[in-house]
């Protein structure tokens, strides 16, 4: 960066952190989830069907 401030059509303010727009408020580890499942069958029908039902259950669908 030294390199680049020192180059005549830069300008030092718009590089770096000086040039930065973004402000960052807050930083947080998010909670861990919960295990996921698993939905296995042989008929892809049967999976889907099972996957509408448990989405409609949690009020997703």
């Amino acid at each position: 960066m030294k390199d680049l401030k020192d180059e005549p059509l830069i300008d030092a303010s718009t590089i770096g952190l000086k040039g930065s727009p973004t402000n960052i408020a807050k930083s947080f580890t998010p909670p861990p989830k919960g295990a996921g499942v698993m939905l296995e069958g042989v008929d892809d029908t049967a999976v889907v069907t099972e996957l509408v039902s448990r989405l409609t259950e949690k009020h997703i669908l």
